[in-house]
């Protein structure tokens, strides 16, 4: 009797944040431009994949730009002083708690799309941030100043540099 009252009181009790659909909350801290901690709960951008803190890009004049803390400080920028509001959106286990984030009506993961921060991930978001990305393209935004060698070559191309940002944007965003 006592195991049932046990469960049924466990039940009853409020779980982790990440069992919730919604993580409403300020934010405690970015740790990338894709990555922030909402009320506790560490989230990563759904559909995208942004660049790490750590990350450095070569600039439009070729010069070594630190492309992922100017990714992160767009994201401080976005959240400073705002309620978030995000939506768990399933992904692939590697990739932790995802969710869709909206801070003072906006969108984090398509602004960082947008701002060439982050590219999207297709086969994630169904080509959401197609629209953004092929914006960021156009106007040579962040990544894409200089997208060759292709900032996430290590990471996803499996360690080889890219010839060209279109084949390696097409394996990395898999």
């Amino acid at each position: 009797m006592r195991a049932l009252a046990a469960a049924v009181l466990a039940l009853a009790l409020p779980g982790p944040a990440w069992a919730q659909d919604v993580i409403q909350g300020t934010v405690e801290a970015v740790e990338d431009g894709g990555t922030l901690v909402v009320a506790g709960t560490r989230v990563r951008l759904w559909g995208i994949r942004a660049l790490a803190a750590d990350q450095r890009c070569p600039g439009a004049d070729g010069r070594e730009v630190r492309c992922g803390r100017l990714a992160a400080l767009m994201l401080e920028v976005l959240t400073r002083g705002q309620v978030v509001e995000c939506r768990v959106r399933p992904a692939a286990p590697e990739d932790g708690l995802t969710a869709q984030c909206v801070s003072a009506g906006l969108d984090l993961a398509a602004t960082q799309v947008l701002a060439g921060n982050a590219v999207d991930r297709p086969l994630v978001s169904g080509g959401q941030y197609q629209a953004e990305q092929g914006l960021a393209v156009a106007r040579r935004a962040g990544l894409w100043a200089n997208p060759v060698p292709w900032p996430f070559a290590g990471d996803q191309v499996g360690g080889s540099s890219a010839t060209s940002a279109a084949s390696a944007a097409r394996a990395f965003q898999r």
